[in-house]
């Protein structure tokens, strides 16, 4: 739970001191006045990760040399600070005055994000649906975000081999050799992110269904498939995926090292969302799709806590306007029942729900040009 938070130089804010609410916390104001900006300190504080693509100095306060975010998170009976120092295109990251790491935040603390963007993900890039997997895949153990950590590292350095090979500053022999010694070890863990993927989603079903029958409240059949190579893979089955990587790095071989990086490996593989036995992403509405990622984002949430034993923090911004009126107060009746943190930015106040249903603090601050302007309590008891 965050305690507090401090921003110095970052995004439109000189300075903010924010004492947030162990339950809810609503940030309401006008597009462009730093509302989402508080949403991704906190992001960046829990993951390292930004909410929106920028370059680092893009976080800087105007024309500052140096900008800085510091948490106090409540990790159990403890308290841990957590500083994030942006200088130029760098960053910095200390736990405790100690220096880390992003993996070390992701593995310290777990939090689930609702952005407009993410309500679109079906029919926006294979890589946003991959990430939906990945947090997926990183919440059931440490070990799974250190086995990626790994492919990462392995991938960078076959994108390099072929890269210098299209620059011409290898020979095709040279490459060949380097390629015989890291193609079976990037087979491998190709192969083991891959059935660590589809082993989640099986783990996953049971919640993803519950979900969507409360948020389709129907009869309607939603599956997700795997989708690695042109093939559907629903199943763990080691070998098979190994022989498919291993094949489709043979296929392609050319074009790799005509284009110079990798067209073969998890970093290319896909997710489809299947409606009633049809694709959703041409099949459904816009606001099925939308419906169906909401109903994945509440799903996540309850996995996160059967696994971990507790919830992970909230973060929706400005989610409540994309939903039509039914769906909000699905959404915001299922949060508040939640014994987590919660993190909500919004143009409208409306929460279309009567005081009785409201069982916990909520705190509202009132943004306006990167400033806190008011904050109240709302204090509801059934």
């Amino acid at each position: 739970m965050i305690e507090e938070l401090l921003l110095y130089n970052f995004r439109n804010y000189k300075t903010l001191r924010l004492k947030p609410s162990e339950a809810i916390n609503i940030f309401i104001g006008q597009n462009g006045q730093g509302k989402t900006n508080i949403l991704e300190a906190i992001k960046v504080i829990l993951s390292s990760e930004k909410l929106r693509s920028c370059e680092y100095r893009d976080l800087i306060f105007k024309k500052e040399e140096s900008g800085s975010i510091i948490s106090k998170i409540k990790n159990n009976q403890s308290f841990d600070e957590i500083k994030i120092i942006f200088r130029e295109n760098k960053k910095t990251i200390l736990i405790n005055d100690k220096p880390s790491n992003g993996p070390q935040l992701k593995k310290k603390w777990s939090e689930v994000t609702f952005t407009p963007d993410s309500l679109n993900i079906i029919k926006s890039t294979p890589e946003l649906r991959r990430q939906l997997i990945d947090e997926l895949m990183f919440q059931t153990s440490n070990e799974s975000l250190d086995r990626y950590q790994k492919f990462k590292k392995i991938l960078l350095n076959r994108n390099k081999i072929l890269k210098n090979f299209k620059e011409g500053k290898s020979t095709l022999n040279e490459t060949n050799k380097l390629l015989r010694i890291i193609d079976p070890l990037f087979t491998e863990v190709s192969t083991q992110i891959t059935e660590k993927r589809i082993k989640t989603l099986n783990e996953f079903k049971p919640y993803f269904d519950v979900a969507t029958q409360n948020i389709f409240n129907s009869e309607s059949q939603v599956e997700i498939h795997y989708q690695a190579s042109g093939k559907k893979l629903n199943q763990v089955d080691h070998n098979f995926i190994h022989n498919l990587i291993e094949n489709r790095i043979l296929e392609l071989k050319s074009a790799e090292l005509s284009i110079g990086h990798s067209l073969v490996g998890p970093q290319k593989h896909d997710i489809d969302f299947i409606f009633d036995n049809h694709n959703a992403r041409s099949y459904c509405s816009q606001g099925q799709q939308r419906a169906l990622i909401l109903a994945f984002k509440m799903a996540q949430i309850v996995y996160h806590y059967r696994l971990r034993g507790y919830y992970p923090i909230l973060l929706l911004d400005d989610v409540m306007s994309e939903l039509d009126e039914y769906r909000t107060k699905e959404i915001f009746r299922f949060l508040i029942q939640l014994p987590t943190q919660i993190f909500i930015t919004t143009t409208d106040l409306n929460l279309n729900l009567s005081e009785s249903e409201i069982k916990k603090e909520i705190k509202i601050f009132k943004i306006n040009h990167g400033s806190i302007v008011s904050e109240r309590v709302i204090q509801c008891q059934i």
